[in-house]
């Protein structure tokens, strides 16, 4: 849903919005006072579908209030929470600037690396922000809070264009993480990160931050990913057993004691890890001190503005796509390849002249050839007979021939326009100029003859052709998708994306195909098959001459093509009502019931409702079979068209049903 900003929410004022997770979208945001006090902050509002979670949003409002009494130079401070219009907000200090993970490989892609000084003095700052949030005691409290981020990661970490180092999210980590327990397939925290306890679903404590900030150090100050699989169930297993090489085996300058201490950090155990960031907040600290941090500070605020200069606004010209370069907005060359065939056109008349020829039979050129002997003869006998100074100069001959590349305007009317004579040309009495004239205008008359007739001669003999066949295509009960491109899988930078089972997300090209518009038995008003394996449902499509879906051809129906490329099947942005999900019904409709959960080809309840096999084959375990679209009970994460499940194929289940494709015929 497209929104026009300013937008009030309360007692803050919405003016952009940052970014959208799979729990929360943020917005940059203003609070304004008496007097034109104004401050600029960042509002973390809680997505509408989780607000009916309570265990969620009892322990999401528990982490919110500790969160707002933590008090730290290198922690995003929270300073309000509450409540507007149904959905739970944090308002918190905005940060101008980028996080560590983008700052990190667009200075990677620019050719360039932190220094060392500056990825110590990185590491040093989150130590110091997370050894004060382990050990941090309320004043309402006995016992220190020890407080655990779960989340530690280079999206976690903000920095300014002043260069302050600080680490957002405190407040929501726990319940995000507790949510993700009630999801199956969804990483709890960001899997690259992950302390192996974590990564195998162990109780964590302190140390498990300890971990994830040591691969974040190791990749600082290597520049290569820890887990660097392209395989996402790889990387998770890399994850669980924690492997890694000794960073001083592929940094030769490095100093032994930063190398013992990653080592120790990204220990697979806990207790041989540093007991507390304390004890890394010290010996950074230490290589640090022949260095002005104030210095360091400001280099990696410059930097910060290299990379990501302020916004500005640009005035759109409406006519500038008229003159825009076709190589931008033709990225596959269809304009350029248009504009060269035009090149091959005329783009000139000929005269009129030869358009007349062109009409004549071509074996004229032979009659032609027999009238040109005896006057070829006659100028010959006249030549030896006069005398040579009655020759024209060559370039008064030359002159004479029509030119093909810039012939005479054409008539504007019949009237004016010079018919051919029949009159017969009595030779004898022209003069030796007036015969060399006329001889030269036949002779370019023929020369075009001959390329006309060449052309025409060129021009394949027709062959008789049969009536065309009929073109290919679906039966009356269902619809035709047509051949595109579109993007198969998600983003990595998709919040909802489930690591372990979707793709990465990937440009594929399909054939045309077709799709039945409504679940099993595809009959609007009828309740959807459910309760049968892969194998029945597979026998089912082709008792009626079909086949099941292949788990490409279910997800392109969904997305349409990749020029549009959406996630739900009715808009790019989730919204809670159009299909049967998230369990708002309980119950199974009948197809078509929810005239809103519709595909822009007509395809109806490709989410909600109930569950789809696809010829899919599983990724966790290549016996599996692909379930898409999600069922009645499916939350936002599982409602995307990329969204899958993977099951054995002799599942059954009261909400798993199927709908069915077949090949163009």
């Amino acid at each position: 849903m497209n929104h026009e900003y300013p937008i009030d929410f309360g007692k803050y004022i919405l003016t952009k919005r940052i970014a959208v997770g799979g729990m929360a979208e943020v917005f940059k945001a203003k609070l304004q006072g008496a007097k034109g006090f104004e401050k600029t902050l960042a509002l973390k509002k809680i997505l509408p579908e989780y607000s009916s979670d309570e265990e969620f949003l009892t322990m999401f409002i528990d982490e919110a209030r500790i969160s707002s009494s933590l008090a730290h130079p290198n922690i995003v401070q929270v300073f309000d929470f509450g409540e507007f219009g149904h959905q739970f907000y944090l308002a918190m200090e905005y940060i101008d600037g980028s996080n560590l993970k983008n700052l990190f490989f667009k200075n990677l892609r620019s050719g360039h690396q932190l220094k060392k000084e500056t990825v110590y003095y990185i590491i040093q700052k989150m130590a110091s922000a997370l050894e004060y949030a382990h050990n941090v005691q309320l004043e309402d409290h006995d016992q220190m809070l020890h407080l655990v981020h779960r989340d530690v990661s280079p999206q976690n970490i903000l920095i300014s264009r002043l260069g302050e180092v600080k680490i957002t999210d405190f407040g929501i980590a726990k319940a995000a993480i507790k949510l993700s327990q009630t999801q199956p397939g969804k990483i709890q925290g960001k899997y690259s990160y992950m302390s192996p306890e974590q990564a195998l679903g162990k109780k964590i404590d302190h140390r498990s931050d300890i971990f994830s900030l040591g691969i974040i150090f190791y990749e600082l100050l290597s520049n290569r990913k820890v887990y660097g699989s392209s395989d996402t169930v790889k990387r998770y297993k890399q994850a669980t057993k924690a492997e890694i090489p000794r960073i001083g085996g592929i940094l030769d300058q490095l100093p032994s004691q930063i190398d013992e201490l990653i080592t120790k950090m990204l220990s697979p155990k806990p207790e041989d890890r540093p007991q507390s960031c304390g004890e890394i907040v010290a010996l950074l600290s230490e290589f640090l001190s022949s260095h002005s941090t104030d210095t360091i500070a400001s280099q990696l605020g410059n930097l910060v503005g290299e990379l990501f200069p302020p916004e500005r606004s640009v005035s759109q010209n409406p006519g500038a796509q008229s003159h825009s370069d076709p190589s931008q907005t033709d990225p596959k060359g269809y304009f350029l390849q248009k504009k060269r065939k035009a090149k091959k056109t005329p783009s000139k008349k000929a005269p009129k002249k030869l358009t007349l020829l062109r009409h004549q039979n071509p074996w004229l050129r032979a009659g032609i050839g027999v009238l040109f002997v005896p006057l070829g003869s006659l100028i010959a006998w006249t030549i030896l007979h006069q005398s040579p100074q009655t020759l024209p100069p060559a370039a008064s001959v030359a002159k004479t021939e029509p030119s093909l590349e810039a012939p005479d305007p054409e008539p504007e009317s019949s009237e004016h326009t010079q018919q051919p004579s029949n009159e017969e040309v009595d030779y004898s009495s022209m003069t030796m100029a007036q015969l060399s004239m006329e001889l030269s205008k036949v002779q370019s008359e023929l020369r075009n003859i001959e390329q006309i007739t060449d052309a025409y001669l060129s021009i394949p003999k027709a062959k008789k052709v049969s009536a065309p066949k009929p073109p290919p295509s679906c039966p009356n009960d269902m619809v035709m998708i047509q051949a595109s491109s579109f993007w198969f899988g998600s983003s990595p930078e998709d919040p909802d994306r489930m690591e372990l089972v979707e793709f990465e997300a990937q440009e594929k090209t399909l054939p045309s195909f077709c799709i039945d518009p409504y679940e099993y038995p595809n009959k609007k008003g009828e309740h959807p098959k459910v309760g049968v394996s892969f194998e029945e449902a597979s026998q089912l499509c082709t008792s009626h001459g079909k086949r099941l879906c292949k788990d490409t051809e279910w997800e392109r129906a969904c997305k349409a093509s990749a020029s549009e490329n959406i996630e739900f099947p009715y808009a790019q942005q989730w919204e809670q009502n159009p299909c049967n999900t998230g369990g708002q019904l309980q119950e199974i409709v009948a197809a078509g019931d929810f005239e809103s959960c519709k595909t822009r080809d007509g395809l109806f309840d490709m989410i909600g409702n109930v569950e789809e096999w696809t010829q899919g084959q599983g990724r966790l375990d290549l016996q599996n079979r692909v379930i898409k679209g999600g069922s009645l009970e499916s939350p936002k994460y599982l409602s995307r068209c990329s969204a899958l499940k993977e099951s054995a194929s002799n599942t059954r289940s009261n909400i798993l049903g199927f709908r069915c494709c077949r090949n163009l015929r």
